[in-house]
């Protein structure tokens, strides 16, 4: 072939580019970014709208569906969820994954500025935001504090200090505060001076705003200057306010101390974060898009030092949580597991050549095949990731196969008394053509999975250019550098003791595989039942075998998220949480816990998360088995639903709609009752809607209240501000503003019948009681009104234990028609991981089609055959035994991560079957019999054949142990790789001879068929061309 000649002829050339590699490979892999997962875009637009005191079914029916009906008619939405809370609003829009996250969020704004009309006075203006994954915090610092610094101090160093300084650090994209409460100055009105002195809150806050104040004045201008006007009217310390004036009565001055208590103190308490069971503040830090997650971890480390040298005394701030950490445990895994697949393909190359100087010229090609892979991938912006490394330590092994191949053959021609020189021309130009076609299948693979659809398309992206890319790079080298280092190093044969000693294996080995094949040749029918019977064994295999969308992994950390009954004070969560936590850190397998109480996506009270960080993984058994553990320790805590993961969400999440909350939340809790019940593999089952949320509800004497001309506003405003709170104006303080909040004294609010005393002023001036105005009943609400696509929803969601998700959704389902109605009002869909498992299972059956085409197509091509291909397309079936059965063994499930190793399969397990085929035909063109070139093919291959698969198999095996930490997501993959190799190899060997004689037979007694029926045409016309002339 015309570039091995090449290659042969300009040898510093090819070292040129080799070295180029090599530099290129190692600079780049020093300035590559680093992360857990690739930085995938989400089309995702998230709108949230804030409407204080409302409920949720005010929020639903004025801010949520006003919003939805606008939000809607936008093109190319996937799905529309929306929850509304007490007081929020939040709504989700899911694009098509081929819409442009910048162009959704536009349009999106643009519909919401529309509706923004139609939102209540009440409600703030709608904030759009588009969702990444990124936004989750890498790193928690909590801001610890002994008692020595006062609780104002440490605020003002929390969020004028600390987070001023972390914004800062290089790569940030953000920074926020979990059971962080911020100064406020309080005015706490005593509800019966109030009334003695015949005032209301509404005329508080008036006299605070109109005068405690500070406005721009004009200016003054001059010939030569010009100078602003400012009227500083704002009081100067808390004390001072106390004097402010509110009102005159009898010519006496009502000072705001006469109706108030003024206090500097802080924000009311709607939520907590926990550090080793005590309170603290979390600091929590989020990264901009595309940062360098290992960099910024080490340069926000760097700030935390800073920061504590110069903290107040008794504080201090200390890291929880850092991805970092288990990025870099897992990356460093993944090399180590380079370096251990490198040194066992070493082995394999060392037993199949021989020789030290044959091994290195195999050996060579990894590192070079390693570094420039990742020139390439830093050229295309891809960073060191989960996937992109998963590509390079699977592509370790299959980067010798073509050089094995090259060298192989050289080796033999190198025996046969040529010189290395014509032995590296000869013999790389003999197999150069299957080589190209081993290489060709391989990347047709990677087309569709390149194209493939659904979100798994979008993170296997860099799996796929990784290998492709390294699989290239390494054809080009087995062309190139190969056959001229084997011109240079691989010298005569050597026939030396131990040669001899290590031959013998394999000359035992061609003498029975060689007896095999012509057992095979002569019992067609046999091999191909036996063939046929394996692959039947393969598909049982897959049945036993269940469903999941991604294997969960062992980061050291686990996360039990709670929910009490939806009538529980935060005082409640907190103690059920410092109990719950107590029974954690009791375990000696949990290092520390940390968690945030009221932490749920409308800021519940009732809601809390408990993350937990394990002790070294060498000291503990498996994170899951420690999790099963914990769940049944916490099952003492009967009035609390919690679920445990080492993500945080459920392994199965089903949305189900229907025509109300109520009926929802009726078969929500049949439905929950029944899978608690009758224990079938689902464990912590929740819904996300209670009808238990008690909410007072105030009916208004509309008769008396019109009579009195009483301002409903007016009304409405005085009960916020007496129970709720409200904003008044700000306190100006060495440049920081704060707030001034107005609300009634606890003493005056801790009752509902003390409803009744709210003061409220008629049309004529007189001010009265609410008694009589109003008339107040208890009931019980939904705590949340959830949508999804424009209908009532509930949410269902339960974790599986010694069952796979896919059995536990069909366990759900087959519930959901037990309690449900099945007249149609009723629906049950998938969502979150079942909903993504179920597409990407769909993407990748296309992909796995896809690809077995594109396979045949390119052999077709490089065969100039189409019966070839498929006797080489016979080799697929084959792989599913090994695949499907040692995945069985291993304990593993059908996953999007075994399912792409089965795609890889295609590209991979033809590879054999093609050297076979392709050196058949090269005999056969030279004048050997079809049988008897079978029989030589054979065994001449076989050193080639298990040279490759042997290779492979041994360079995936360190993954496939899942030693390093993270190796459980990488598992699956390399697993059904070698199960799949292993088999397809060895009936390669015996069926593939077999497929081509019976295929080849076929073909002549079909051309024989159609000579004999052209013969019988001719003849035809003869006989009848004789009759016409005759007559």
């Amino acid at each position: 072939m015309k570039i091995i000649e090449v290659s042969l002829r300009r040898p510093v050339t090819v070292l040129i580019c080799t070295i180029a590699l090599i530099v290129f490979g190692t600079y780049s892999y020093m300035n590559m970014g680093v992360e857990r997962m690739p930085n995938v875009e989400f089309p995702i637009v998230v709108v949230r709208t804030i409407m204080e005191g409302a409920s949720p079914a005010i929020i639903d029916n004025d801010v949520t569906d006003v919003l939805e009906a606008r939000i809607n008619t936008i093109e190319g939405i996937k799905n529309l969820s929306s929850s509304s809370y007490e007081g929020r609003s939040v709504i989700v829009i899911e694009f098509d994954l081929d819409r442009d996250v910048d162009d959704a969020a536009a349009d999106v704004r643009g519909k919401v500025s529309m509706a923004a009309g139609r939102l209540p006075d009440d409600a703030e203006t709608p904030q759009v935001d588009k969702y990444d994954p990124a936004d989750r915090p890498i790193m928690n610092v909590a801001v610890k504090n002994d008692g020595r610094t006062d609780m104002k101090t440490l605020a003002r160093y929390v969020d004028k200090v600390v987070t001023e300084r972390l914004q800062t650090v290089k790569g940030v994209g953000g920074v926020q505060l979990a059971g962080f409460r911020d100064r406020e100055i309080r005015i706490w009105i005593n509800t019966d001076s109030l009334e003695a002195y015949d005032l209301t809150t509404k005329e508080i806050k008036s006299a605070i705003y109109t005068k405690h104040v500070e406005l721009p004045a004009g200016r003054i201008e001059t010939p030569t200057k010009e100078y602003g006007i400012r009227l500083e009217g704002e009081y100067s310390s808390v004390a001072e306010l106390e004097y402010l004036p509110v009102a005159v009565r009898n010519g006496a001055v009502i000072r705001l101390r006469d109706v108030a208590r003024i206090e500097d103190g802080l924000e009311d308490k709607r939520s907590g974060a926990i550090y080793e069971g005590r309170p603290t503040v979390m600091v929590q830090i989020r990264k901009q898009k595309g940062a360098n997650e290992v960099l910024l971890s080490r340069l926000v480390n760097e700030r935390i030092k800073e920061l504590n040298s110069t903290a107040p005394p008794g504080t201090s701030l200390a890291v929880m949580q850092d991805n970092a950490k288990f990025i870099m445990r897992s990356m460093n895994g993944v090399f180590w597991d380079i370096i251990a697949s490198v040194l066992l393909t070493s082995i394999i190359m060392f037993i199949f050549l021989k020789t030290i100087r044959a091994t290195i010229v195999a050996v060579i090609t990894i590192p070079v095949c390693l570094l420039g892979s990742l020139s390439v991938l830093y050229w295309m912006g891809i960073t060191i990731n989960n996937m992109s490394m998963m590509g390079l330590s699977l592509a370790v092994g299959m980067v010798v196969d073509a050089t094995t191949v090259v060298m192989e053959n050289i080796t033999r021609h190198r025996d046969m008394g040529k010189t290395p020189y014509r032995a590296a021309q000869d013999g790389g130009s003999e197999v150069a053509f299957a080589v190209i076609a081993g290489a060709a299948t391989t990347l047709a693979v990677f087309v569709p999975v390149a194209f493939m659809g659904g979100i798994m398309g979008r993170f296997f992206n860099s799996f796929g250019v990784t290998v492709a890319t390294t699989i290239s790079i390494s054809l080009i080298i087995s062309l190139t550098l190969t056959p001229y280092l084997c011109s240079r190093i691989l010298g005569k044969k050597i026939d030396g003791p131990l040669q001899q000693r290590m031959e013998k294996p394999f000359l035992w080995l061609e003498d029975k595989y060689s007896g095999s094949l012509k057992y095979a040749v002569t019992h067609r029918k046999t091999v191909l039942i036996a063939g046929l019977g394996l692959f039947m064994l393969g598909i049982g295999f897959a049945a036993t075998l269940g469903t999941e969308f991604f294997p969960s992994e062992d980061q050291g950390r686990l996360r039990v998220q709670i929910e009490l009954p939806a009538d529980s004070s935060l005082e409640m969560t907190e103690s059920v949480v410092r109990d719950m936590v107590d029974v954690i850190q009791a375990d000696e397998r949990v290092a520390y816990t940390y968690g945030i109480v009221g932490s749920g996506g409308g800021e519940e009270v009732y809601k809390a998360s408990i993350n937990m960080e394990l002790i070294d993984r060498g000291s503990r058994p498996a994170a899951g088995t420690v999790m099963r553990q914990l769940r049944n320790k916490l099952s003492v805590f009967r009035d609390v639903d919690f679920k445990m993961g080492t993500w945080g969400g459920s392994d199965i999440t089903l949305v189900i709609q229907g025509p109300t909350s109520e009926s929802l939340a009726e078969i929500g809790e049949l439905i929950k009752k029944d899978l608690a019940d009758n224990a079938r593999g689902l464990v912590d089952i929740t819904t996300d809607l209670q009808m238990n949320k008690p909410r007072i509800n105030l009916a208004l004497n509309r008769a008396l209240a019109d009579d009195l001309n009483i301002n409903i506003r007016d009304l409405s405003d005085e009960l916020m501000t007496w129970f709720g709170g409200d904003n008044a104006g700000s306190f100006n303080q060495d440049g920081y503003r704060y707030d001034i909040r107005v609300r009634a004294e606890g003493s005056g609010r801790d009752d509902p019948e003390k409803l009744k005393n709210i003061l409220v002023r008629t049309n004529d001036g007189q001010i009265i009681r609410a008694e009589g105005l109003v008339n107040s009943s208890v009931g019980m609400s939904p705590n949340v009104i959830k949508r999804y696509n424009r209908q009532r929803s509930l949410q269902i969601g339960a974790n599986v234990e010694g069952i796979s998700p896919g059995e536990g959704i069909l366990i759900m389902e087959e519930v959901f028609r037990k309690f449900a109605p099945q007249d149609g009002r009723f629906t049950i869909t998938p969502a979150g991981d079942s909903e993504y498992m179920k597409e990407s299972f769909y993407y990748m059956s296309i992909a796995l089609v896809f690809a077995i085409i594109l396979v045949y197509m390119v052999m077709a091509i490089q065969f100039e055959s189409f019966i070839h291909p498929f006797t080489v397309m016979f080799s697929l079936p084959l792989m599913t035994a090994g695949s499907f059965g040692l995945l069985a063994l291993a304990g593993l499930r059908i996953c999007v991560m075994s399912f792409m190793g089965i795609i890889l399969l295609v590209g991979v397990v033809v590879n054999n079957a093609i050297l076979l085929v392709d050196f058949i035909n090269q005999l056969r063109a030279r004048g050997v019999e079809k049988t008897e070139a079978v029989l030589q093919a054979g065994p001449l291959r076989l050193r080639a054949i298990l040279m490759t698969t042997v290779s492979t198999m041994f360079g995936s095996l360190p993954v496939a142990l899942a030693l390093s930490e993270g190796g459980e997501t990488r598992q699956p993959m390399s697993v059904a790789v070698i199960g799949g190799l292993f088999t397809s190899t060895m009936l390669t060997l015996i069926v593939i001879p077999v497929v081509y004689l019976m295929l080849d037979d076929i073909k002549d007694r079909a051309m024989a068929g159609i000579k004999r029926y052209r013969a019988y045409r001719r003849f035809n016309r003869s006989a009848q061309s004789r009759t016409l002339n005759s007559k």
